[in-house]
């Protein structure tokens, strides 16, 4: 599997949003490639105390912008409380939703959780409507 590359000035934006309030806050990436391109944080989401519910109708604006701009929607992020650092259930729900809904063969799913990232990608099971994750490896760069 082809590495993520994130550059430092969106990771910097990330940890200066979802990283700096309370667990399950979030937004989404924009992708060029095997790079994320940019990054919206989701203020309007709504969120609770065990989920990331994003503002639908601002993403899907903010997706449309993107793709005027030549960038792929690349999936979501959003923060875990401490010591989750994977996926869960309603994450892959989400993503199932949202991949068979736009037709998207796959997204990312990544999580920020104790100031730590972690990529995930999901796909599709192959004739089965299952969503599948696998951790997915990724770089900070320049830039």
């Amino acid at each position: 599997m082809e590495e993520l590359l994130l550059p430092r000035g969106i990771h910097r934006r990330i940890l200066d949003t979802i990283g700096s309030v309370p667990a399950e806050a979030g937004g989404v990436l924009a992708l060029q490639g095997n790079t994320v391109a940019d990054y919206y944080y989701d203020d309007s989401a709504d969120t609770g105390r065990r989920f990331y519910k994003p503002n639908a109708s601002r993403i899907t604006r903010q997706a449309n912008l993107w793709l005027a701009q030549g960038l792929s929607f690349g999936g979501f992020i959003h923060s875990h409380p401490p010591r989750k650092p994977s996926l869960s259930a309603m994450d892959l729900v989400a993503a199932q939703q949202t991949m068979y809904a736009n037709c998207l063969p796959q997204l990312y799913m990544a999580i920020l959780c104790q100031g730590e990232l972690y990529f995930y990608r999901v796909r599709r099971s192959p004739g089965e409507n299952l969503a599948v994750s696998e951790a997915c490896p990724f770089r900070i760069t320049e830039g």
